[in-house]
């Protein structure tokens, strides 16, 4: 007869190798999901802007205190969250962030307030929000003359 059998039996051992190989794959999982959301947030919006043509039609006046401009927008692309209108000369710059979409197939006028004397230009991108609130410009901006 055993008297004084010391140690942890073999199903107790199996229970505390199973806890801790599932407490290691629930850190693991925890950073590579960070890793994965934020990767995918980038290729949403990187294949969410080249499909959408936004474009200057008409007007693009400005007097001293602002400037419209009238955007078209054809088929194509998911919503974005607004436009941002730059309006320069060849020595300044004024931006305006414009929040809202502009539907397919509808155009649109939008005011930009610059503080810019004589503008020239005015360059157009559409936007969307990344999950803190940034602003991530699409890469695909159209430039255009002003009149």
């Amino acid at each position: 007869m055993i008297i004084n059998k010391k140690g942890l039996s073999t199903v107790v051992t199996t229970l505390i190798i199973i806890l801790l190989v599932l407490v290691a794959i629930g850190i693991i999982w925890v950073v590579i999901r960070g890793v994965i959301e934020t990767g995918s947030e980038q290729i949403d919006i990187g294949t969410a802007c080249p499909l959408i043509d936004l474009r200057v039609i008409g007007n693009k006046t400005c007097d001293g205190t602002s400037c419209v401009v009238t955007l078209e927008r054809r088929a194509g692309g998911k919503d974005f969250e607004g436009v941002r209108l730059v309006v320069s000369n060849n020595v300044t710059s004024a931006v305006t962030d414009i929040d809202g979409n502009i539907d397919q197939l509808v155009t649109m006028d939008k005011t930009a307030t610059p503080s810019v004397a004589n503008p020239g230009k005015v360059i157009i991108a559409a936007y969307f929000r990344d999950t803190q609130n940034n602003i991530q410009l699409c890469p695909n901006s159209q430039e255009y003359n002003i009149i």
